[in-house]
């Protein structure tokens, strides 16, 4: 029996494990990939702050390869995750709390010690409330003993693959890429900044390339689970966004999820002023690359919107809520997702915000729940077009063609709108580009181990 490959992919809304097989020795991995289990994720309301509840996602990937082992064989598994986010564990690598959410409210408004300019040139990360430093600067303030107790600070997939393996604390090249404390084009923590930031150096444990076999799953767990052979764990690009760009050959790519991030892959970090008025960031792709990226604020304005529905009685699947879209006029502006009030995950339901955002310009709200979804992918479009525009002004370069990733594919309107916003060639690539990307990582080390 041929030995499967499994990608444990979460996202903020949702966890799936999904199982990849070759379909000869030495054959790329099919694109015809098996999901094994789904679980939702989102964010944790605990006492007023915004967590993930990482016991319970911990659980839930245990379920998942518990029904994986009784498939059959799995010779290696990996874990990618949403960027930014960590969680501060002992020497055990146990967590000392749950991790905070990005959306949570504590880092709005909050001045940094170094400069934003200063941080861009050092790191290549555009500032943003949701970065890792400005969370960790919060954190710090609120709970300064915490850091005392910590051993490592590690991010969520980092922290799940140590639980699955043991080991030592390793952060993956990638993730490490979002948290604005690596050196820019580096796999290097940038010490100066974290303890000017007030973190101490010592909590950044040592950063590993995508493809580090970093142990086999532990032999309690696999006898928990049902493996009679422990599989493998190997990293793959941890961030999420860094494994589904890897599908992409060529152009530019928008992986369109929970948020969407629109940019391409470059051999040299581009820190000018422009890249950072622009709002662009030098993140690391799972090759080791530069992936000069905008953040958008991305589908979470839909998710929000459906469960604002939901709640009220009106709960449709996204597809329903599409076709609604689809016979809706256009919004009298075209809405600005970007827009601060539309992050956090407290406060009023997500259609209200989109209401005052209408009426304080002096435009009519969207009339009804097909107005407002229309309104949010006509937003998406602007955007996307906007991103693309700066992507040729900070490169010198016209964008040729945009491919899009993820499960914004799956919204044929969302391609439409997009590509009338853009005025180029715009392509759907694969939905489960990033559990292909993980995988693709994951045979890439067997490959090397191999040879």
């Amino acid at each position: 029996m041929t030995s499967a490959i499994l990608a444990i992919d979460l996202g903020a809304e949702s966890g799936r494990i999904m199982r990849g097989r070759q379909p000869a020795p030495g054959a790329p991995i099919s694109e015809e990939l098996e999901e094994i289990h789904r679980f939702p994720t989102g964010p944790h309301p605990v006492g007023g702050t915004v967590r993930w509840d990482l016991p319970r996602i911990a659980a839930a990937i245990d379920d998942g390869l518990a029904k994986a082992a009784a498939q059959g064989p799995v010779s290696s598994l990996g874990i990618d995750t949403w960027g930014v986010d960590y969680v501060l564990v002992d020497d055990r690598g146990e967590p000392l709390e749950l991790p905070w959410h990005h959306r949570d409210a504590r880092t709005h408004g909050l001045e940094l010690p170094v400069p934003a300019a200063e941080r861009f040139s050092r790191t290549g990360v555009a500032p943003s409330p949701i970065n890792t430093l400005n969370q960790l600067v919060a954190h710090r303030r609120a709970d300064p003993a915490i850091f005392d107790r910590a051993a490592a600070i590690q991010f969520i997939g980092d922290a799940l693959h140590r639980r699955l393996c043991g080991g030592p604390p390793r952060v993956e090249h990638s993730i490490a890429g979002t948290s604005e404390l690596l050196r820019a084009g580096t796999a290097v923590w940038d010490g100066e900044l974290a303890e000017r930031s007030g973190i101490p150096a010592r909590l950044l444990p040592p950063v590993v390339a995508a493809g580090t076999v970093l142990g086999e799953l532990r032999p309690e767990h696999a006898r928990r689970l049902g493996f009679t052979q422990p599989p493998r764990i190997i990293t793959p690009a941890v961030h999420d966004t860094a494994s589904a760009a890897s599908c992409v050959a060529s152009g530019a790519y928008l992986s369109s999820g929970t948020w969407s991030l629109l940019g391409i892959t470059i051999d040299r970090p581009i820190l000018t002023q422009t890249a950072l008025e622009l709002g662009f960031s030098n993140e690391t792709a799972a090759d080791g690359r530069v992936r000069l990226n905008r953040n958008i604020m991305g589908l979470w304005l839909v998710q929000e919107c459906r469960r604002a529905f939901a709640a009220a009685g009106r709960d449709r699947d996204y597809a329903a809520l599409t076709a609604l879209a689809e016979s809706a006029p256009s919004p009298a502006a075209l809405l600005d997702v970007d827009d601060a009030r539309f992050l956090a995950a407290a406060g009023a339901p997500m259609p209200e915000r989109i209401a005052g955002w209408y009426r304080e310009r002096g435009h009519a709200a969207p009339a009804d729940d097909g107005a407002i979804i229309r309104a949010v992918l006509e937003g998406l479009a602007k955007a996307y077009a906007k991103a693309v525009a700066g992507l040729a002004v900070i490169t010198g370069a016209a964008v040729p063609r945009l491919t899009i990733i993820g499960g914004g594919v799956r919204n044929r309107l969302l391609l439409d709108l997009t590509r009338k916003a853009c005025s180029i060639p715009v392509d759907a690539g694969p939905a489960e580009a990033t559990a292909l990307g993980n995988l693709r990582s994951q045979l890439g080390a067997r490959r090397n181990a191999a040879t």
